[in-house]
């Protein structure tokens, strides 16, 4: 399932660009102009005593802007696109969390170092999976407590711990203050996995520019009915 999603969302990533500057041409040749038509319009003025209509000549451009060009179909086409996308993201986003964050969560409430070493390996095999065994959770601020490889090294010493540490007596005191120790960690380590794969899925950048699409192509349909 979750191959299925990435090939899809490598496809969509491929197939989306290709759609905006389609898009994007639509509008550039809607607004060319070579002959710089003037186009007759009546405008309505009001004068000390009375309301008078005159003809005014503007270009042919300005006269499709104001009056024909689809600024709200493509506001809609922008919109039903970033709405698409997002729920792409999100479905995807849960199978990565499934496969780290929550598997952690998992690991932090185990009752028994053997369940505790055992969810840990998900962890493991899940940042593996999704290559997060190095980069940044971050685009701009990266500190180390979001170098993944950082994270995922943590991980791997977390579960050696609790493999070493399912050996021992589970009445005795080593073992239970280890146990608290574990879940202490485990509670402070965030791997922040959703951001790290959201910021490197081309996807995520195109719902970006489809809604800043959405928000110009309305603000231009608002104007131009204005």
């Amino acid at each position: 399932m979750v191959n299925f999603l990435l090939a899809k969302s490598n496809k969509c990533a491929i197939a989306a660009p290709i759609l905006l500057g389609c898009i994007y041409l639509c509008t550039l040749i809607a607004k060319a102009d070579p002959r710089k038509e003037l186009v007759l319009i009546e405008e309505e003025f009001t004068t000390v005593t009375e309301q008078h209509t005159r003809l005014r000549r503007i270009p042919m451009s300005m006269y499709l802007e104001r009056n024909s060009f689809p600024f709200g179909q493509l506001a809609v086409i922008a919109l039903v696109a970033t709405i698409v996308l997002v729920i792409v993201l999100i479905s995807g986003g849960y199978q990565v969390n499934v496969a780290t964050e929550a598997m952690m969560n998992r690991a932090q409430v185990s009752a028994e170092m053997s369940t505790m070493a055992q969810n840990l390996a998900d962890v493991q095999q899940g940042m593996e999976r999704y290559g997060m065994t190095s980069g940044y959770s971050a685009t701009i601020f990266k500190t180390p407590g979001n170098d993944m490889a950082l994270n995922y090294q943590a991980v791997v010493d977390l579960k050696e711990r609790a493999e070493s540490l399912s050996t021992v007596d589970q009445a005795s005191v080593e073992y239970n203050v280890a146990l608290d120790d574990m879940r202490g960690t485990i509670r402070e380590l965030y791997i922040e996995a959703i951001y790290w794969w959201l910021i490197r899925n081309p996807l995520y950048w195109v719902a970006w520019g489809t809604a800043l699409l959405f928000c110009y192509w309305g603000l231009r349909w608002l104007y131009q009915n204005s």
